[in-house]
């Protein structure tokens, strides 16, 4: 898996992550097999469904599913070795799916801005007095009963 990040503006990042086209096509190729055994074509006996089969009528399905599974491990796993902190989900988009070749795609996401935090210690706080006399309160409370009565 190949990984390069690049910073749009503000807290957005952009991912371009590439994985190997072997290993897309043999995830492929495992979930073709799996689905072969258990799809039912009018003609075929359950299980005896031939491969080139079950490729020309769910190929298209099944990469689209591979690929869909494959985005979401690969930005985790490109999130935890990039030290980021993502803010909410990302925006995948396919970049390359063809078979034969790598298999490519972006994630744009935001990320948690960074901040320091500095003693408290060393801060100064101003805190203002203020008196309240017996008339103030008088006062407030006339107000109170004719804005209730």
């Amino acid at each position: 898996m190949n990984v390069s990040i690049e910073t749009m503006t503000g807290l957005e990042r952009r991912l371009t992550i590439t994985i190997d086209g072997d290993q897309f096509e043999d995830q492929i190729a495992a979930r073709l097999e799996d689905a072969r055994g258990k799809v039912k074509i009018p003609g075929f006996r359950a299980g005896k469904v031939p491969l080139k089969e079950v490729r020309r009528r769910y190929g298209s399905a099944i990469r689209a599913e591979v690929a869909g599974e494959l985005m979401q491990s690969s930005f985790v796993e490109a999130v935890q070795q990039e030290s980021l902190t993502p803010a909410g989900s990302p925006k995948l988009d396919v970049i390359k799916m063809d078979p034969g070749i790598d298999f490519e795609f972006t994630a744009t996401f935001e990320v948690f801005p960074e901040f320091k935090l500095t003693d408290i210690k060393k801060q100064k706080i101003t805190q203002y007095e203020t008196a309240i006399s017996a008339a103030d309160v008088k006062k407030t409370i006339d107000v109170i009963v004719k804005q209730r009565a």
